[in-house]
């Protein structure tokens, strides 16, 4: 129970800080968020390299971090627009392939002769650039069908779904969070671990969760921002 209650806690912080983003930067919001996304890409990318239980369920450690990710990009989309949320997604992947690079490069350089945790450092490093091998996969796929579907379901023509931001952003987010899940913890673990597939379905239950519990923050961030917009 106390686990679950510091699970949810982690979560709504995560996602606070997006907004708490957005409050303190004004009109900067974009570079500002487009900057939180890129640490949120490698940080998740860091993270998931240990596994943790969430609500009973064992998922990488970075997937609260990456599915707050989803947030951002829907409120560029809205906000800013299509083109600007593909921009950042580019973006993330650089700060993602930069981060690939280094990782690689430091478990084969040779290390200090006093220094002795060279196998540490490579075990979670090491396997922090096939996470993130992964993680370029799954993260084009998954946050490109993201921004796709989140401006598919604004431009449908319906009005209760243009009105509704909580129906774009859960439509979007749980849909490409599925198509992430998949093709990430595949990728990532497949001969490592037994239980793929419960760690997929695993890591996606989670996900919905995280990406129902970011609709508030949603409809908050966006209030900011449209705000800011018009001073």
């Amino acid at each position: 129970m106390m686990n679950d209650i510091t699970s949810v806690a982690w979560i709504l912080v995560t996602l606070f800080v997006v907004n708490l983003v957005c409050l303190l930067t004004r009109k900067q919001g974009y570079i500002t968020l487009t900057s939180l996304y890129c640490t949120m890409a490698v940080s998740s990318a860091i993270a998931a390299t240990k596994m943790i239980s969430i609500f009973g369920l064992f998922v990488p450690g970075g997937v609260i971090i990456y599915a707050a990710s989803f947030l951002i990009t829907d409120l560029i989309s809205e906000v800013f627009g299509k083109k600007a949320a593909i921009k950042t997604v580019y973006y993330g992947f650089g700060a993602m392939l930069v981060f690939a690079g280094y990782s690689l490069l430091m478990v084969y350089w040779e290390a200090a002769p006093y220094w002795t945790n060279q196998e540490a450092f490579a075990s979670v490093v090491g396997l922090s650039f096939r996470i993130t091998m992964a993680g370029w996969i799954s993260f084009m796929i998954s946050q490109y069908w993201d921004v796709m579907i989140f401006h598919q379901l604004k431009k449908s023509g319906k009005k209760w779904i243009d009105k509704r931001l909580w129906v774009r952003n859960c439509g979007s987010t749980i849909t490409s969070q599925l198509l992430d899940s998949t093709i990430f913890i595949f990728i990532a673990f497949y001969g490592i671990y037994d239980n793929i597939w419960q760690m997929i379905l695993a890591q996606y239950l989670v996900k919905v969760i995280i990406a129902v519990l970011d609709t508030p923050f949603a409809y908050w961030g966006r209030s900011i921002l449209m705000n800011y917009q018009k001073d």
